[in-house]
């Protein structure tokens, strides 16, 4: 076995970035203990903790460790955490946590326990801008295709921080190329008009009004008009409901509007107090509830479980209600 870390706490702050530092995680421990090591994603609102906690202590045949990546932790209670914290002073020597959450307070109850008997990642915008490089270089390596320079810059500045839109986005754009192993700065800029022209703010804006009805209405134009799939609107949902996230966090902590504004750049005049107007219609419980429900939706679409329209629409409808 490896040194023992039997919990990880991972506040990436974007779903994209967590990915990559789980399957990281997860590698660094195969390769250690070199054998069969299963692996387990577990919702809150689904599955309770202690279900997890118990599981975490049979070890199916054959296998030699296994990893639990734990989401919706905010799901946690004061009687559960106590009973984490009983696991954690004597863990199963098979089992490895990894707790995924976009931020948490420094005082939490959960990140105190888990600095304690684990290890805490936080992820920094100068690292997800990095991480946004990267990925730029992989997915057109990957898809033999090339960059116009020109385009690759404004890329970079209006998404980088956000890998998640990133990756939505360059899946998009080498779709798009079809077979020319060059994306012109022209096929960039057709591209982006038609991105632009995918109006999430007014989506969001009713689900912040809680007006299921024009939400869907809205998201059944957003999917017809602009030709987007389910999977392309995920990444661009998520870079916008999280800088609504960290507008309220903003909010909270008493900052001028035009700091809050600056830090989640909306530079825009005419969106800047429809965009305000938003962030107060959520608490930050909400919002977190809605990404979350958002990461779910995503990875079950990914993984095959879901159709994509018809989730994305319960989605939507339970963000909205």
């Amino acid at each position: 076995m490896p040194e023992k870390i039997p919990a990880l706490l991972l506040l990436a702050g974007d779903s994209y970035l967590a990915g990559k530092k789980f399957t990281a995680h997860f590698a660094q421990i195969q390769a250690a203990i070199q054998g069969q090591v299963s692996s387990q994603t577990v919702y809150l609102s689904q599955t309770p903790l202690e279900t997890v906690l118990t599981a975490s202590r049979n070890l199916s045949f054959l296998t030699r460790a296994q990893v639990f990546r734990v989401k919706e932790i905010s799901q946690i209670k004061e009687k559960q955490l106590e009973m984490l914290a009983a696991y954690l002073a004597r863990p199963a020597e098979s089992a490895f946590f990894v707790f995924e959450a976009e931020t948490l307070a420094k005082d939490s109850p959960l990140m105190k326990l888990l600095a304690k008997h684990g290890q805490i990642q936080i992820f920094e915008d100068s690292e997800k801008k990095s991480a946004g490089g990267r990925l730029i270089r992989e997915k057109l390596r990957n898809a033999g295709k090339s960059l116009d320079a020109e385009a690759l810059q404004r890329l970079e500045e209006e998404a980088g921080e956000a890998p998640a839109l990133l990756d939505s986005l360059l899946e998009q754009l080498i779709l798009r190329a079809g077979d020319q192993k060059e994306i012109s700065f022209e096929m960039f800029e057709a591209f982006r008009e038609n991105w632009k022209e995918v109006d999430v703010f007014s989506l969001t804006e009713a689900v912040a009004a809680k007006n299921a009805g024009r939400a869907l209405t809205l998201l059944r134009r957003l999917l017809d008009a602009a030709d987007q799939e389910p999977f392309a609107l995920v990444g661009i949902l998520h870079w916008q409901i999280r800088r609504l996230w960290l507008a309220r966090i903003l909010l909270d902590e008493g900052q001028p509007e035009r700091n809050v504004l600056q830090k989640c750049k909306v530079f825009s005049a005419g969106k800047q107090g429809g965009f305000l107007r938003q962030v107060r219609s959520f608490s930050r419980p909400q919002i977190e509830k809605t990404l979350e429900g958002l990461f779910k939706f995503d990875w079950k679409l990914k993984t095959g479980q879901v159709e994509g329209e018809a989730a994305l629409e319960s989605w939507v409808v339970e963000a909205a209600s």
